[in-house]
């Protein structure tokens, strides 16, 4: 029962790779949307402060001790460490990484694909041109290292921050889905009661 984050680039095939996951592992907690749906219940906080803070990096104004976004982000770690104590996980949406960087046996994987991909994916679910495709997808990545900087004091892409890094370039999906999942199953990342009951106490 393996916990897996998967950490990718806007429209770079991740849902899709998730979803190969799930079924390759028999894993039912494929979740992105869902841990922030679960901090906002247990913590009554809205979905859309919590997205924001998982999403935008902070104005001038903000960047204040008195900011919530580290303690909304103290809330979506709990939850997501929550799921996390009951099986299988593979969570596919932001900071993965971070959120639960400090236990050893997660499978940190980051998924990286041609920048051309990532264009025509974007222009054929959002029907734009590729002039607004390639706006969106700068503008997104760019966010994203502003964020991490702020909160983590380092570059969310970093492959020293993953145990893996997949080439979407030179490797298929299904070929991505079996590396990892085999990956998932070595005793670096199997899940064991030790490491269960270690990351119930951090929940």
């Amino acid at each position: 029962m393996p916990i897996i984050t998967l950490s990718r680039g806007s429209k770079s095939g991740g849902l899709a790779l998730a979803e190969l996951l799930a079924v390759e592992l028999n894993c039912n907690n494929l979740i992105s949307r869902e841990v922030l749906v679960k901090a906002s219940e247990d913590y009554g906080v809205t979905e859309k402060e919590l997205a924001a803070a998982m999403k935008k990096p902070p104005k001038f104004w903000e960047r204040s001790s008195g900011n919530p976004r580290h303690l909304y982000l103290t809330f979506i770690r709990a939850a997501l460490l929550d799921y996390a104590s009951k099986g299988c996980l593979i969570y596919h949406g932001n900071a993965g990484h971070f959120l639960l960087g400090d236990v050893s046996w997660v499978l940190k994987v980051r998924l990286i694909a041609p920048l051309e991909q990532r264009i025509a994916m974007l222009q054929r679910s959002m029907k734009i041109d590729k002039a607004e495709a390639i706006q969106y997808i700068t503008k997104v990545d760019e966010d994203r290292q502003k964020w991490t900087r702020f909160l983590y004091g380092e570059e969310w892409s970093d492959p020293a921050h993953f145990d893996v890094v997949i080439n979407l370039r030179t490797m298929s999906l299904d070929t991505a889905c079996k590396t990892i999942a085999f990956l998932a199953e070595t005793p670096e990342f199997r899940r064991t009661e030790e490491r269960t009951k270690d990351l119930e106490d951090k929940a």
